[in-house]
């Protein structure tokens, strides 16, 4: 299967397909990838469309973002961008003037799983594109995307992709 995505292409796309239509669009295309050729090989692809460098890596978790509730996905995307801060749902309830049930309530009816998880996943999601896209040490990765103790980052990476970040860098 080749996945080269053309620039001549893109050019051919109608004006009126906006940014966020765009991004669907690749992330649906990034889903499915990783559906048929696996996780890794999905994330490569994203490091190769997606970025012109680490710190503008795009976000690719479609399988959560299905749903119609505006305000779980701006809640969803208030923790993409401060993934690497302490979140709480104390804080995000406060925030989004929820109380501390219904945001857990609304946010696992719409995305299928817990905001924690959903912390966790967006964390790992960001580390693979790091651990691609740039030499940084696993450490300085857990730090960057919001986990000071590496050893528990290196843990829960494992149990998420069942390989240690230096192993998932390196297995080709």
């Amino acid at each position: 299967m080749n996945l080269r995505l053309d620039t001549k292409i893109l050019k051919l796309w109608p004006n009126f397909i906006d940014h966020y239509t765009f991004e669907a669009g690749i992330s649906v295309l990034l889903e499915i990838v990783a559906k048929d050729k696996g996780d890794r090989f999905s994330q490569q692809c994203a490091t190769h469309l997606l970025i012109s460098d680490s710190g503008k890596l795009n976000f690719a978790l479609p399988k959560y973002s299905s749903h119609r509730d505006e305000k779980i996905s701006e809640v969803q995307d208030w923790i993409y961008n401060h993934s690497s801060s302490v979140i709480t749902i104390v804080e995000l309830a406060k925030y989004f003037n929820f109380s501390e049930r219904n945001l857990k309530r609304r946010f696992t009816q719409a995305t299928g799983i817990s905001i924690n998880r959903y912390v966790q996943e967006v964390r790992i999601d960001k580390a693979k594109k790091l651990l691609l896209s740039t030499d940084k040490t696993v450490n300085e990765i857990s730090i960057n995307v919001g986990y000071e103790n590496s050893s528990f980052f290196t843990r829960l990476f494992k149990k998420n992709t069942g390989l240690t970040p230096a192993k998932w860098r390196k297995n080709e």
